[in-house]
């Protein structure tokens, strides 16, 4: 079984996932969501949010695959500089 990956910022959804995905558009459940650079007019990122019970617009964006529990999440985080301490 494949497992979810981010390579430069899109998620490559493991199989399970995707078919999840494939509801895109509901008030409830998961969806796919894309950042775009409006500069460049294109994805810059990509991952999965769960929308659900007082969430159902707006959602949480999930920081792992509930199906294969790979982190699908850790690119949406600016990461800390650790030589600004």
């Amino acid at each position: 079984m494949a497992n979810c990956a981010v390579v430069d910022g899109i998620l490559a959804p493991c199989p399970t996932l995707v078919r999840a995905l494939q509801g895109f558009g509901r008030a409830k459940g998961v969806s796919h969501l894309e950042v775009y650079n409006s500069e460049k007019r294109r994805t810059i990122l990509t991952g999965a949010v769960l929308k659900s019970g007082d969430l159902p617009s707006t959602g949480v964006i999930m920081n792992f695959c509930p199906f294969c529990g790979q982190p699908i999440g850790d690119h949406f985080h600016p990461q800390e500089d650790p030589t600004n301490g």
